[in-house]
């Protein structure tokens, strides 16, 4: 099964882990690819961030990598 570390930067997931901008996508996340390739902060901002940020529970975005087939960490 496939691992993703929520606490680390949407640069770091998306840079390692193929599907993660689609998942984010599904979620509402839209601008989240084009926001990696200009924005130096998605180097610092992590997935729990970005929802915060954006009033969506932390909970979704677990579920969505989970029923995607990760095992979620540090969430």
């Amino acid at each position: 099964m496939k691992e993703i570390d929520l606490t680390k930067s949407v640069y770091e997931l998306a840079t390692t882990i193929p599907e993660f901008l689609d998942i984010m996508e599904t979620l509402g996340f839209g601008g989240m690819r084009h926001c990696v390739e200009e924005n130096p902060h998605t180097k610092v901002m992590t997935p729990l961030m970005a929802a915060a940020n954006h009033g969506v529970d932390s909970s979704i975005i677990v579920n969505a990598f989970q029923d995607a087939g990760f095992t979620v960490t540090n969430q």
